[in-house]
């Protein structure tokens, strides 16, 4: 189904890659949640040992499952597997997390939650980011829960530059306003040696930040004279 090309008198009818777009695009036509049979056998899909099918059969899922469906939930997460979130392909990764993300949206799911924020260490950015938006989905802006605050502070002091700035992204996204914890552990990286890392938390807090909450505007202004200009911009935003 998914990954293959059309024949036409045995001359190829057009780009594979052209293929999966009109296979996806018919897919969403024709099962839209009210077709178990092809959902499942889709997700058979995520298994397969083509890497472009995998990719396919994972961003498709993100538009045909039902929502809350916890089988393909289970899939996609790649739990005690090589697939979905633990393929070998970047690309798969990040389509499995765009679809956790619709699939599981508002579920506050615990352990889906807990295998993203993992992902944030990944060494591909799009898989960093893909990961990032699945977790404020699933929890919802500005309203995570008590255990998720902790993992994305704990992460905070993760030794990977990169892991640090998606914790102090999802900080901004997912953190009650005004948590004084949240904006005093972004504000204490305004020093970090990173400057992507002190960018991120000034947007960070910025989001997190009631308007004129003294604290964060006396940590910012130091960012005014940031050694790189990138950060020093994000302190003026």
């Amino acid at each position: 189904m998914l990954g293959q090309t059309v024949q036409v008198a045995g001359v190829e009818a057009c780009p594979k890659w052209l293929c999966d777009l009109a296979t996806h695009k018919r897919l969403r036509e024709q099962c839209n949640g009210r077709n178990p049979a092809l959902v499942r056998e889709v997700c058979e899909q995520v298994r397969d040992q083509d890497a472009s099918v995998r990719l396919n059969a994972a961003r498709s899922l993100g538009s045909i499952a039902q929502h809350g469906d916890m089988e393909i939930i289970e899939t996609l997460l790649g739990c005690d597997s090589s697939y979905g979130l633990n393929d070998a392909s970047s690309s798969v990764r990040a389509a499995a997390a765009e679809s956790l993300g619709e699939i599981a949206r508002g579920c506050k799911l615990e352990r889906a939650s807990a295998m993203l924020l993992a992902r944030f260490g990944d060494p591909d950015w799009t898989v960093r980011s893909s990961a990032l938006n699945a977790l404020v989905r699933i929890s919802g802006p500005n309203c995570a829960e008590e255990w998720l605050l902790d993992r994305l502070l704990e992460s905070l002091n993760n030794e990977s530059w990169s892991c640090v700035t998606e914790a102090a992204e999802a900080l901004g996204r997912l953190a009650p306003k005004d948590d004084k914890r949240v904006v005093q552990s972004l504000t204490n990286l305004f020093s970090h040696p990173d400057w992507a890392v002190r960018k991120s938390c000034a947007t960070a807090v910025s989001r997190v930040a009631e308007l004129g909450n003294r604290n964060a505007l006396a940590a910012i202004l130091p960012l005014l004279d940031d050694a790189d200009w990138r950060g020093g911009k994000e302190a003026l935003a």
